[in-house]
């Protein structure tokens, strides 16, 4: 029977939990009907659409994507699924939060709750609990982009997230949304509160209680009249987009304009906790002034202190998150203390809010942005190298990783390092760090956590693969669907923007799997050369492949928009 938890609205919940059913067309797997060519043809349609523009996760076709991702999840996995409907408009439209390995159900390990110890067995308490949480932490990190498990090994949760928010983001984006919601509402489409209705508390379904797929072939169809569908769309409709957003972690510059003043004031050239006093500072200056009655002082003091309130309230909101997912470590991957951009700041995190994250141990990884991986598909490009300019005064951020004999790595050289050596020798540590005999969760981040997070998540989640340690029954085809679908796109990375510029992390991250078949990079519980090599060289070899067939997809679709005039626009 499918628990929805925290939903206010039953039917409404029963009408969601109904339509997950409905787009999981292709959720029963079939081995004779799911070849290497099939897989690797459903990757290049996702990897063309999202080429072209950013993929809308509430279409069908990904929502179908969305699906398979879960029954790839499922081949091991005890998983929940998580509703996002209105928690985050960049991740997944479901995410899966995967409880526990299939073979060990006869003790489910869940995740730490926020008194500590484990839960070897859940109830609907503690499920509401875990929702509760998840929106209670809503506004902390940019763009609302909260910890979010996406891996399961070792008894532990592997984390992502964006980086912390400022202020000025936790009190103005609720009334950004509301603006958006009304300014929606006036083109026809949902309110606002409509569709927290179907948020609820963001509810969880039993994973077995969702319906499997119907006919594959006439889901197969419809699936490829969307991607054609969408590839003669997006071509013309990118032509007009802007350049949103120029390097990772970038916030909106609209969002950034309404908020230039507030910040300078109250956020600039000191912590997180000194930004709070002074704008709590700068509110009580304003109380010299003489109100008409008391009435009216109390009421302002009130809305003073509920402002501060908000901030605080959504930062322990993200610590208790943390601490229900058993996270101990936090891997900041962000080359700044605080982003600056448009004369003032746009993000924090927690190597500045340290007061507030002291239960955590903080490994401060500065890695390199986007910028660096310029023409990344060319064989021009050898990482090895490429260095990163660490001199700029805006890198303020200063590396602090605990030193880890078993590795024989000074992290303190980091400057030091090409590309090649900065990638090797972070994605050693945060293996070693999966394998420890421990439960300790582990969050990574960069700023908007949708470029070099995803690089470490998804490298995490293939190499771990390639040991036989974690997707034990996927192959090759299918992980590369997976990490491609779930860990890249589906979660936010913007590689229509990135391909414009030719910011192409999102090639270094299969190509670089070349570098990594030496058991070094293997995590010491179960190493296996002769495995770990064939997999990471067939899984390289697949994406190549599909690389290219993606782009011989979006650049035939661009030769008949541009060739035949506007006979070849409808033709394509």
């Amino acid at each position: 029977m499918t628990t929805v938890i925290g939903d206010r609205d039953a039917a409404t919940a029963t009408a969601t939990t109904t339509d997950v059913a409905d787009n999981c067309n292709d959720l029963t797997h079939s081995e004779k009907d799911n070849t290497t060519a099939q897989w690797c043809n459903d990757v290049a349609a996702i990897v063309a659409i999202a080429m072209c523009k950013e993929p809308n996760r509430s279409e069908a076709f990904f929502q179908n994507v969305s699906c398979r991702c879960k029954d790839l999840f499922e081949r091991d996995y005890v998983v929940k699924v998580i509703n996002n409907t209105t928690l985050c408009p960049t991740y997944p439209a479901h995410l899966f939060f995967l409880k526990g390995e299939k073979k060990a159900t006869d003790v489910i390990l869940c995740p730490n709750n926020v008194e500590g110890g484990n839960m070897e067995e859940e109830t609907e308490g503690e499920e509401l609990n875990l929702n509760e949480l998840m929106c209670n932490a809503e506004y902390a990190r940019c763009r609302k982009r909260l910890p979010c498990p996406v891996i399961y090994f070792n008894n532990k949760h592997i984390c992502r997230s964006a980086t912390l928010s400022i202020p000025q983001e936790v009190y103005g984006r609720p009334y950004l949304e509301t603006i958006s919601s009304f300014y929606n509402y006036l083109l026809g489409g949902v309110t606002g509160n409509e569709a927290k209705k179907d948020e609820g508390t963001a509810d969880i379904t039993d994973s077995e209680d969702v319906s499997e797929c119907s006919d594959n072939t006439d889901a197969k169809t419809d699936a490829d009249d969307d991607v054609v569908s969408s590839l003669s769309s997006s071509v013309n409709e990118q032509n007009n987009r802007d350049d949103n957003d120029d390097e990772d972690g970038d916030e909106n510059e609209v969002e950034e304009e309404k908020t230039k003043e507030d910040s300078e004031n109250g956020d600039k050239g000191g912590d997180e906790g000194d930004a709070d006093n002074k704008v709590a500072d700068d509110e009580d200056d304003v109380e010299i002034i003489d109100f008409d009655n008391e009435e009216e002082e109390d009421m302002h003091l009130l809305q003073t202190k509920a402002s501060c309130d908000t901030v605080q309230k959504y930062r322990q909101g993200d610590i208790r998150l943390l601490q229900a997912l058993g996270v101990k470590v936090v891997f900041d991957l962000m080359v700044e203390n605080k982003k600056f951009k448009y004369l003032f700041y746009v993000s924090t995190s927690e190597k500045v809010m340290g007061n507030m994250y002291t239960e955590f141990n903080l490994a401060v990884m500065p890695y390199p942005g986007v910028e660096l991986f310029h023409n990344a598909d060319t064989d021009a490009f050898d990482s090895n190298n490429v260095k990163h300019d660490w001199d700029t005064p805006e890198f303020d951020a200063e590396g602090s990783v605990a030193h880890v004999p078993a590795l024989g790595i000074d992290f303190s050289l980091y400057k030091e390092w090409s590309l090649r050596q900065i990638t090797d020798n972070y994605l050693r540590l945060l293996i070693h760090y999966a394998g420890e005999k421990n439960s300790d969760g582990i969050l990574i981040h960069c700023i908007s956590g949708w470029d070099r997070t995803p690089l470490f998540t998804s490298l995490m989640r293939i190499t771990l693969w390639a040991d036989g340690l974690v997707h034990t029954s996927l192959s090759a085809e299918e992980m590369l669907y997976l990490t491609v679908a779930y860990d890249w796109v589906l979660f936010g990375h913007q590689l229509h923007t990135r391909m414009k510029k030719k910011e192409n992390i999102f090639f270094f991250n299969f190509d670089y799997l070349q570098f990594i078949v030496g058991e070094e990079f293997a995590c010491g519980l179960a190493p296996n050369k002769s495995l770990r090599r064939g997999r990471l060289t067939e899984l390289r070899q697949l994406f190549m492949d599909m690389y290219s067939s993606a782009k011989s997809m979006v650049e035939e679709k661009q030769r008949r928009a541009t060739s035949g005039g506007w006979i070849g626009w409808l033709w394509s």
